[in-house]
């Protein structure tokens, strides 16, 4: 619209305005004519209104059509906004202008502007206000959270733990560009405030600790009542076994129990408070590997199959297969649970999921909010697809483990791949058709060549790293498939990105690659060689963060490296164990002995698959490891201990470890059982476990086998007490009286030592039991008469001690075992020399201090005779013939007994200077 037309215009409106009177007002200004313009051309008039104005001094008159030409038309947006900006909304705050209407422009202006300054300025004060409520929301949850973590572990004080655990905190070492592992665990993008907290949180999980022993506890039960295969027997048996068992720890196994054993460790971790997250994807990986959770190579996936104990061979190569399927699962289930969908649902105004289910319509979401459809900095040559990049869609679906969606979303991109000279639409579908996810030779070869021509030089990372993935090809030999640098920052973002991106690469199968690629084969032993070579000292430097590293060998299949690992680590014997508990469950761990059986059930085993399972199938003694945490928990919880140790298989080794457990713990009866009131025998906890096993390994006389071996080896420890409440329990009766006498002999002379004490008053006891009680053995009534005979000479010299002379000798004399008169010295002494039984060695071999305290007893004897012949001769009283014979007795008793011990051959030379003193005061 030109000047002149906009001034008739003016004009015209201004003829209106004049005759717009009173309720024709409005009128007036409806009927103003609205023409078409733009801002530039409303702002050039205005402009040129406001330089007239300003010439001749003055302000241009305005009337209601101006006003009305103008607001209908607005002004130059951006630009006011751009100024309202800059707009200092709280130090600049002013009263709202008088507003009156007028014609003059300028004063309309500065009212629409400063009209225009104050609705932003309340729209700011809204935003504001809307901004300062979600802070305040924050501050009040996270003081919220911050006192309840206050109350609990104020809390947890009072609740024993069964573990510590360390802090996990995140370190950085600088290693050769070709390796990803610096990369924190799905830590994508993460700024070091993000990762301190993240850090933070993990070590307070660790140090507040998580006691998981009952639920863990509960699982072997449920390990223990799944071999009782007939259900009324397994009534009969559990019946029992829950009664001995807190009722606390059972009460949620209902719940559980009907889940395969990895996935109720994993349910259990996740179920605390404070889960430990590493602790949990483990039994999570474990449960695909283990086949659990099954992946068929048809890209089927069976969740929660039942599989048997000890039945994974990972000697058989399809087994070995299903294994690193399972670890390519397992992470592929964690990304896409744990990065793609917590992506969409933490972002739902950019995702724009809508309702349309699938992988697919997640991914293009996930990249909606990675991108914030802001693609200006993509490289140029980016292909899209649906408004979106192809290529991060592509592996995005591969990076779920869905070739499906991956095959898809290439087919529908196919028109633009062809005209790019890729074929990729054609090698994916041949990817996924092929039973074992490998392309054949030749179109192997061609989709080399189109890496090399095409996918090589372009600037889309995820375009490289589809064609590598499904080529298998190993991207670290040398430039051929060699990946840039910027790549793995851009695409494998994480440790667990790369590990899974060379996972994949991997090939068990014995297909023959062409010659040219036959260099680029990755195997299994590659990587787990390259995790080796880091080591602990790379991936857990301070020996903070085990778990992560357990979890790295667990993914890569070196099973045994990875519980060794752990229970080696200081307060992680706990996680350890559990986890090495799972792989001897299901057949993966084995003992020396095992593994060589294993071995020889596979002759025709390949050289290329020995090679691959060196690090595999490595022996490891989870016997002795399982001990190490039982050893921990036997005295507070023998039964639970019980529990533990009869998961394991070997008969050998599970009697040897119970009967430690016996010794360790000191709960005999409730382990073995005892001998009623009435003498029936009562079952323990044991006998109740032994039903536990098959059939043909059980054994109804456990709990006497068990009782008789400990009190074997209590006693050869020196632990008489444990020895002989064993062997009552076992009602091995001769054994008990024997090492009671055996014992009682040691400690004849010790006459204030209180396990002689002991060992008196229960062989009395015992004495008294057996006397009601037929005996046949003849060992038995040997043992009885020699315990008999071995009280009589305590009896003796606690009378020696007691100064007790007289009945000391009246008790040796009627034991008739030391000569009285002289033509008895030489039988005696042969008699003793000949003993060849156990238990008259016992007597045998006390002889010499038996002699001692006997001529200590004549000695007093002799002393207190000639005192009172002295006295009697003082008095002047004859003295006594009694006293004179009795005096000549005790001589004669003392040399008899000199002799004695001279033929005895007693070499000691502090017994014969004792009996040289005696013998001269008999004098």
């Amino acid at each position: 619209m030109s000047e002149r037309n906009f001034l008739q215009l003016l004009q015209q409106s201004r003829f209106l305005e004049s005759r717009a009177q009173g309720t024709q007002r409005k009128q007036a200004l409806d009927s103003t004519p609205l023409l078409p313009r733009s801002i530039s051309q409303v702002d050039q008039e205005a402009k040129e209104m406001l330089t007239r104005a300003s010439r001749t001094g003055g302000t241009p008159e305005m009337d209601p059509s101006s006003i009305r030409l103008f607001s209908e038309l607005n002004f130059d947006a951006e630009s006011l906004g751009k100024e309202v900006r800059k707009f200092n909304a709280v130090e600049n705050l002013l009263p709202p202008p008088e507003t009156t209407l007028t014609s003059d422009l300028d004063s309309y202006i500065l009212e629409q502007h400063e009209d225009a300054i104050f609705t932003t300025l309340e729209d700011s004060q809204a935003v504001v206000n809307e901004e300062l409520r979600r802070k305040l929301d924050s501050t009040i949850e996270a003081m919220w959270e911050k006192e309840k973590d206050k109350f609990l572990k104020e809390l947890s004080r009072h609740v024993p733990m069964s573990f510590n655990d360390t802090k996990d905190s995140a370190s950085k070492v600088s290693v050769k560009s070709t390796s990803q592992w610096d990369a924190p665990l799905d830590q994508t993008q993460a700024t070091p405030v993000s990762y301190s907290r993240r850090v933070v949180r993990e070590n307070r999980e660790y140090s507040e600790g998580v006691d998981l022993s009952a639920d863990f506890t509960n699982i072997v039960r449920n390990i223990l009542e799944g071999r009782v295969l007939d259900p009324v027997a397994q009534k009969l048996v559990f019946s029992s076994l829950s009664s001995n068992l807190d009722t606390s720890r059972i009460s949620s196994s209902s719940s559980s129990s009907s889940l395969p054993i990895a996935q109720q460790f994993a349910k259990a971790v996740l179920s605390h408070q404070h889960a430990l997250k590493y602790f949990a994807f483990i039994f999570e990986a474990i449960s695909w590997i283990c086949g659990e959770r099954r992946v068929d190579f048809d890209g089927t996936y069976t969740r929660d199959s039942r599989i048997k104990e000890g039945c994974v061979d990972l000697l058989d190569p399809s087994q070995l297969k299903r294994a690193l399927q399972g670890s390519l699962r397992a992470m592929e289930e964690k990304f896409k649970e744990s990065r793609l969908i917590a992506t969409i649902r933490s972002h739902p105004e950019h995702a724009l999921r809508g309702g349309k289910p699938g992988l697919v319509e997640d991914i293009r979401a996930y990249l909606r909010v990675v991108f914030h459809n802001d693609f200006q900095s993509l490289p140029e040559d980016t292909q899209f697809l649906y408004h979106l990049p192809l290529w991060p869609q592509i592996f995005l679906a591969l990076r779920c483990g869905d070739v499906h969606s991956a095959a898809k979303i290439a087919e529908e991109a196919n028109a633009q791949l062809t005209s790019n000279g890729l074929h990729f639409c054609a090698f994916i579908q041949e990817f996924l058709s092929s039973p074992d996810r490998c392309l054949s030779e030749d179109s192997l070869i061609q989709l080399s060549q189109e890496y090399s021509l095409v996918a090589r030089r372009s600037s889309d990372a995820y375009l490289r790293v589809c064609y590598i993935l499904i080529a298998r090809c190993s991207p670290n030999v040398d430039e051929k498939w060699k990946l840039q640098e910027s790549d793995y920052s851009i695409v494998l973002s994480s440790i667990e990105d790369y590990l899974w991106f060379h996972l994949s690469l991997v090939r068990l199968d014995e297909r023959q690659m062409p010659l040219s690629l036959l260099a680029y084969r990755l195997q299994l032993v590659d990587i787990q060689q390259e995790i080796l070579e880091f080591g602990p000292s790379y991936f857990d430097p301070k020996g903070e963060r085990p778990l992560f590293y357990t979890m790295i060998l667990t993914l890569s299949l070196q099973f045994a490296k990875a519980v060794d690992y752990l229970v080696k680590c200081d307060g992680f014997l706990f996680y350890g164990v559990h986890i090495g508990l799972i792989l001897y469950y299901y057949g993966i761990l084995h003992n020396e002995k095992e593994w060589k059986g294993i071995i020889e059930k596979h002759p025709d085993l390949s050289n290329q698959y020995r090679k691959q399972i060196q690090f595999l199938l490595e022996p490891y003694d989870f016997d002795r490891c399982l001990w190490s945490y039982v050893q921990s928990i036997a005295q507070a919880r023998p039964l639970d201990a019980a529990c533990y140790l009869y998961i394991l298989r070997d008969k050998t080794s599970r009697m040897h470890y119970l009967k430690e457990l016996i010794l360790h713990s000191g709960e005999y009866e409730s382990l073995l059982g005892f001998i009623g009131p009435d003498g029936a025998r009562r079952r323990g906890f044991l006998d109740q476990l032994e039903r536990c096993l098959p059939e043909e390994e059980r054994n109804d006389q456990v709990s006497i086998i068990l009782a008789t071996e400990s009190a074997i080896e209590a006693a050869e420890r020196g632990d008489i007490q444990a020895a002989v409440r064993l062997y009552d329990i076992a009602e091995e009766y001769d054994r008990l009286v024997a090492t009671l006498a055996k014992k009682l002999s040691a400690e004849l002379v010790h006459s204030r030592s209180s396990l002689r004490s002991w060992l008196v008053e229960e062989s009395r006891r015992y004495l008294k039991l057996l006397s009601d009680k037929f005996i046949s053995e003849v060992n038995t009534s040997k043992w009885i008469s020699t315990l008999k005979l071995l009280l009589s000479l305590v009896e003796f010299m606690d009378f020696v001690q007691q100064q007790k002379y007289e009945e000391a000798w009246t008790c040796i004399s009627n034991l008739n075992i030391l000569p009285l008169n002289e033509r008895d010295v030489v039988s005696k002494s042969s008699q003793w020399q000949s003993v060849s039984d156990e238990a008259d060695q016992l007597v045998a071999e006390r002889l010499a201090q038996i002699i001692v305290r006997a001529m200590d007893c004549l000695v007093a004897l002799y002393q207190r005779t000639k005192e009172s012949q002295r006295h009697s001769e003082r008095t002047q009283l004859s003295p006594s013939s009694l006293s004179s014979h009795k005096l000549n007795e005790y001589e004669s008793y003392g040399r008899n007994l000199v002799s004695f011990a001279t033929l005895l051959g007693i070499q000691s030379p502090d017994i014969s200077a004792k009996l040289m003193q005696a013998s001269l005061a008999l004098h």
